[in-house]
């Protein structure tokens, strides 16, 4: 196939992120699914695993949540499955709730999953190791300029909500960010 002939198989929002598609809330769903109902296995194998489960699940609804993150700041917080006649109304968090919501749901899970996957069966799972690196690389993230700043790098709505950025310059999150950074390199 030609490189010309990958090109026009590619429709344009293919390369764009998109906050309402993508699966991003199909997936935090189904993860909330599995953290909740985990426990209800029937002959699961030993509770260790099902608390790796867990731990995995709340991975990916971080993991999910820092992607949707880096490109809207605060996001609208799901922290649990919700029924088909259920209408949500979930305001959105601001950027630094948001962030802290992201570190927490990861230091929940972070104890529970194993320093390296030991079994080849399971390369690309979550590891403490990978929880503590997107931990630390999310704190960076909110710790930078573009969200921890003296003034918004766009005036509006948004941001005058604190939606975009953290209504103001915090030196401690460059600490915050550097204490996980170190935890994992230690």
């Amino acid at each position: 196939m030609s490189y010309n002939a990958t090109l026009e198989s590619v429709k344009p929002f293919d390369s764009k992120y998109s906050f309402s598609g993508r699966g991003n809330w199909a997936a935090i769903r189904t993860c909330w699914n599995i953290i909740e109902n985990a426990d209800r296995i029937p002959d699961a194998p030993n509770n260790l695993a099902v608390s790796k489960m867990k731990a995995e699940a709340k991975m990916i609804i971080a993991l999910h949540y820092c992607d949707m993150y880096r490109h809207y700041g605060g996001l609208p917080w799901v922290d649990r499955t919700y029924t088909a006649s259920e209408v949500p109304q979930i305001k959105r968090s601001t950027s630094l709730e948001t962030l802290n919501k992201i570190v927490a749901l990861i230091e929940e899970a972070e104890n529970d999953l194993p320093w390296t996957n030991a079994d080849k069966n399971d390369d690309g799972r979550f590891t403490k190791a990978s929880a503590l690196g997107l931990k630390a690389r999310i704190l960076l993230f909110g710790a930078s300029p573009l969200f921890n700043s003296a003034e918004a790098y766009l005036e509006g709505a948004a941001s005058s909500a604190n939606y975009t950025w953290h209504g103001g310059y915090n030196a401690d999150l460059w600490k915050r960010a550097a204490d996980a950074a170190k935890e994992l390199i230690d």
